[in-house]
């Protein structure tokens, strides 16, 4: 007779549990598992029954057996009855081993972990990274023997194990040559049909001189061509050729007719008198355009002159004192005025 608590029922003996008190609290113990079950509850019992693990290996190990068998015997039947003298336990445990399917499986498994650490690129992907890492080095002017450098190759391991970082030949010769054609065979669609062409001087370049030309139509800006020279004599005595080279690219590869060219420095007139004010005239007889200089160095040498530090210094102390919170009271001392806003401070007029 039961005196109280959980009653009793016969899934303890069946399911194989073992009474036991935990905690003071009776509690139920897998003899197979030995798992402890707080829940005693016969649905509760039976439902570790049915997941528990030495359960579940035993059930699945019979059932393999039973593929195997299963196999074996549909093997035999295919190729035709057996010698009755050969040992009918080692052929048996032969087709066993041939056709046990847990094998192949567990072997491709393993593959697909041990896969997936190990990093691969393909062909295309490395002409890709290739294309997009030199497009880097060019587009902000680095040195080329940047790309030795041992810890970007690290770095640049750790983001992809299997990509293989280029040599400073490749990267300075193959990979420069790629670029410069896919830059120059840019097809663009432009509106506009008019445009001035700009020859620049290459600031980076110590050995000799180095001069862009652009032209420039509306908001877009396109590269023409670059010329390697020793001094700005040169320059100047190769003006006019290099004018007729780029306004040919660009009205044949563009469709940009040349009006006006803006140089670096100064280029002889051909004895005509010209107004500082204006636009020059024609410089020669044989290229209708207009010929300017360009003044951004004189510019930036007239602002350099004219800076003054200290008043430079005086605005910032200005502007920081306006910034604080203690600037209020003073300016009303000193008869300022003070006008409401919408804002947390107050705007003042001190005369």
């Amino acid at each position: 007779m039961q005196r109280g608590g959980r009653p009793k029922h016969s899934f303890w003996e069946e399911g194989g549990f073992q009474r036991i008190r935990e905690n003071g609290k009776q509690v139920a113990s897998c003899v197979k598992c030995k798992k402890i079950i707080n829940n005693t509850a016969e649905q509760r019992l039976k439902s570790h029954r049915k997941s528990c693990i030495w359960e579940n290996s035993d059930s699945i190990s019979e059932s393999e057996d039973n593929c195997n068998i299963t196999l074996s015997k549909k093997r035999r039947n295919r190729s035709g009855s057996y010698d009755d003298n050969n040992n009918s336990d080692l052929k048996r445990g032969s087709y066993d081993e041939a056709a046990t399917p847990s094998s192949s499986i567990q072997l491709k498994k393993e593959k697909r972990k041990i896969s997936s650490f190990l990093d691969s690129i393909s062909d295309k992907e490395h002409l890709k990274i290739d294309e997009a890492l030199s497009n880097f080095f060019y587009s902000n002017n680095l040195s080329f023997d940047l790309i030795q450098d041992p810890y970007f190759k690290k770095f640049c391991k750790i983001l992809r194990p299997a990509y293989e970082v280029p040599s400073e030949v490749k990267l300075s010769t193959t990979l420069l040559e790629k670029a410069h054609d896919k830059f120059t065979d840019r097809k663009v669609n432009l509106k506009e049909k008019k445009g001035t062409l700009l020859f620049c001087k290459n600031v980076a370049q110590t050995n000799g001189l180095e001069i862009n030309a652009i032209t420039k139509t509306g908001n877009d800006t396109l590269f023409l061509k670059s010329w390697i020279l020793e001094e700005e004599r040169d320059y100047i005595s190769n003006y006019l050729q290099m004018i007729n080279e780029s306004s040919s690219i660009a009205l044949k590869k563009y469709y940009i007719s040349v009006y006006a060219v803006i140089s670096f420095i100064n280029i002889p007139k051909n004895n005509r008198i010209l107004d500082s004010t204006s636009a020059s005239p024609l410089l020669s007889e044989s290229i209708s355009m207009w010929h300017f200089d360009c003044h951004l160095e004189t510019v930036d040498t007239l602002i350099a002159a004219i800076h003054d530090d200290s008043l430079e210094i005086k605005i910032n102390r200005l502007l920081n004192a306006i910034k604080s919170t203690d600037i209020e009271e003073e300016l009303v001392k000193r008869g300022g005025d003070t006008l409401s806003c919408q804002t947390r401070c107050s705007a003042f007029i001190l005369f």
